[in-house]
């Protein structure tokens, strides 16, 4: 979870900013999230209960794909706070 709380977030500022997708995918919820440890608290029985499907060889790899991405998408979420509106057409 504490790989995925931030790849959310930033994915979720990037869609909402850059796509202008108004609900960010429907991640606008993680748009604000702050990942401390009362957040990893509050989620962590939805952890446990979605651990077993976490270790199949899919999840696995889903896992990595989104580990080698986090990188990009905090670098398109630092971008979509700093881009005006009006420039992102031109983009």
């Amino acid at each position: 979870m504490a790989l995925l709380f931030p790849f959310f977030r930033n994915f979720a500022i990037a869609a909402t900013h850059l796509l202008q997708a108004p609900t960010g995918m429907g991640l606008t919820l993680m748009e604000d999230l702050e990942v401390d440890d009362a957040s990893r608290g509050g989620w962590a029985a939805i952890g446990l209960m979605i651990l077993p499907v976490i270790r199949t060889p899919g999840a696995r790899h889903l896992i990595e794909q989104v580990r080698s991405q986090a990188g990009l998408y905090q670098g398109l979420a630092e971008l979509a706070r700093i881009v005006p509106p009006e420039v992102l057409p031109a983009m």
